[in-house]
């Protein structure tokens, strides 16, 4: 996307379609949870926001082990459903309690 292009889009986004967005984003997955991972690690869900460039929610999260790196993910890659061993599964599920 061109600078030109990137700042006509921007104008053409009002506050109210941001916040819908992100709005729309905590309605599936909770701030400050606990999710765990399909391979079993944990993380904790830090913030919400949207990518730059194009405005897609997307999840800040961290992870419970080793250095405690700082993530982004797409929220619609953080929803998604991948497949192990044959069965389809969440990617992140939220840990309860």
């Amino acid at each position: 996307m061109t600078s030109l292009s990137y700042t006509i889009f921007m104008d053409h986004l009002q506050q109210s379609e941001l916040s819908t967005k992100l709005s729309q984003a905590a309605n599936q997955v909770t701030v400050g949870a606990r999710y765990v991972h399909y391979k079993q690690l944990t993380y904790q869900v830090l913030a919400l926001a949207l990518r730059e460039e194009d405005c897609e929610p997307c999840v800040v999260y961290r992870a419970e082990y080793g250095e405690q790196v700082t993530w982004t993910r797409l929220l619609s890659s953080w929803l998604a459903e991948v497949e192990v061993d044959g069965k389809r599964v969440p990617r992140f599920q939220k840990i309860e309690g």
